[in-house]
């Protein structure tokens, strides 16, 4: 599916819906760099769920390119987050 479509399908709502990373960390050889960082995910200001997002980069032509995106999610977040 494409992403324009998936987005259309998102109903609007009253919802607040917010993604906090934090201690990100990046680590960079020659042309490849990744991305490794805790997030939080919240719904009106309270923490839902939390995680950790990977983000591959590729540097082509002098631009950073993202090559690939993984995430997981889990409820037993630190307090506090």
């Amino acid at each position: 599916m494409k992403t324009a479509l998936a987005v259309q399908r998102i109903r609007q709502g009253l919802e607040k819906y917010e993604e906090r990373i934090h201690d990100p960390l990046i680590r960079i050889d020659d042309d490849i760099a990744i991305i490794w960082a805790p997030y939080d995910f919240l719904v009106n200001g309270k923490v839902e769920h939390c995680g950790t997002d990977v983000v591959n980069l590729l540097r082509h032509d002098g631009r950073w390119l993202i090559s690939g995106i993984a995430d997981n999610s889990h409820n037993s977040c630190p307090a506090g987050k």
